[in-house]
């Protein structure tokens, strides 16, 4: 009889102890949930931003972590001489930015977006562009 009640109180103990392991486990995934929603995704190695600059040009800024080589824009046949853009020796460092000039009078209305790719990326990315500031008198 005690051998039946000693085996019961350790059933009732087991049982006890999965209870708080199970509430101890999802307690710890919901910690970790919370731990990713806070930490910001990585940016990327390479990414591209169009911005307004002087006299008429635009800059095309590499805005991602890593050096962009090999750059060029990816632009039909029938833009040809229509865009040009001063990228060297095609190496872009995080943070810098070349001067991308399209000459208005001859150029496509409807091109709102700048094909651009890098070692590692022959699919052009999409790099939107953005609407000249009013010039101010």
């Amino acid at each position: 009889m005690l051998a039946v009640v000693v085996s019961m109180a350790a059933l009732l103990v087991s049982l006890v102890a999965a209870g708080y392991a199970r509430r101890s486990a999802i307690a710890a995934e919901r910690q970790a949930r919370a731990a990713e929603a806070v930490i910001p995704p990585r940016p990327p190695a390479v990414d591209w931003k169009i911005e307004p600059g002087h006299d008429g040009a635009y800059r095309l800024r590499n805005i991602g972590t890593s050096t962009a080589t090999g750059v060029r824009i990816d632009l039909p046949e029938s833009f040809a001489g229509q865009v040009h853009a001063d990228l060297g020796n095609g190496s872009i460092s995080p943070g810098k930015s070349v001067d991308v000039r399209w000459y208005q009078a001859w150029m496509d209305p409807n091109l709102n977006e700048l094909p651009v790719v890098w070692d590692g990326r022959e699919t052009p990315q999409l790099v939107p562009i953005p609407p000249r500031p009013p010039k101010s008198s």
